[in-house]
């Protein structure tokens, strides 16, 4: 017997905890590639030259605004 049935009693049947276990880490993981997604694009922006900020329509302070911003925000 594990600890977490010792404390639940045996009370979670086991494929309901595998269920739990695997939505959880699908949503980390989805939350792992957003993130890097984030860091990338922001990456990129900061790397723009004006004129292709301007092209986008995105000022320079705006730019480095948002590169700026941490890549789980």
């Amino acid at each position: 017997m594990v600890a977490i049935d010792t404390i639940c009693g045996g009370a979670i049947p086991p494929s309901l905890s595998r269920q739990k276990k695997r939505r959880f880490f699908r949503a980390l993981l989805d939350w792992i590639i957003v993130c890097g997604q984030k860091r990338r694009s922001r990456l990129a922006l900061s790397e723009m030259s004006p004129e292709q900020l301007l092209d986008i329509g995105v000022t320079a302070d705006e730019a480095r605004q948002e590169a700026a911003r941490p890549f789980w925000n």
